[in-house]
């Protein structure tokens, strides 16, 4: 068994508040259509690709759609097997009806924006705080939007950048000169 997400660079914004009368912390993110056609023609194409590779058993992230059992003499196209089509047809014409769709999220990412005014954003290029002195934040909420990709070497050029921005300040602070030089002694 095998399981993937479908990455989309959602333009919905949500939020996260607290109940009023009993404390409870509530989600809400409704779904642009856009989004949600963007997130179907993901989850479609991360069927196809299971198909391809011989998968036997598909799953939608939908309760309402049946699964896909490939039969097991089955060795056609996915664009030749009329019952996948049926499957896919089926994902495409519910597209994310709310509340019983699987949706979850991953890679979080633009909630601390990196902008050049503080006006646009949270950080500014460099990853320090605007309105909070001596703060820096290196990670995926620095990026402008969601990148709709997985984010691995995106952050981690962007926390080498700033990190190096921060060793150096922190050793101009400190009198020590280049703080990339600097070996420390434990």
């Amino acid at each position: 068994m095998c399981a993937h997400i479908a990455l989309a660079r959602d333009r919905t914004l949500g939020s996260v508040y607290e109940d009023p009368i009993d404390g409870r912390v509530h989600v809400r993110y409704p779904v642009d259509p856009v989004d949600k056609k963007h997130i179907t023609e993901g989850v479609i194409a991360l069927a196809k690709m299971n198909y391809v590779e011989g998968a036997r058993v598909i799953f939608g992230t939908d309760p309402g759609v049946a699964p896909f059992i490939r039969k097991a003499d089955s060795n056609t196209s996915y664009t030749d097997d009329a019952d996948f089509q049926a499957f896919l047809n089926n994902i495409r014409s519910r597209c994310l009806p709310a509340p019983d769709h699987l949706l979850g999220s991953a890679h979080q990412m633009g909630t601390n924006r990196m902008a050049r005014a503080p006006h646009l954003g949270v950080v500014d290029p460099k990853g320090r705080v605007w309105e909070t002195k001596n703060v820096y934040i290196c990670d995926t909420s620095v990026f402008p939007s969601a990148s709709g990709v997985n984010p691995m070497i995106t952050v981690m050029g962007i926390s080498d950048y700033i990190s190096s921005e921060l060793a150096e300040v922190m050793s101009a602070e400190a009198g020590v000169g280049n703080g990339a030089q600097q070996t420390s002694k434990l």
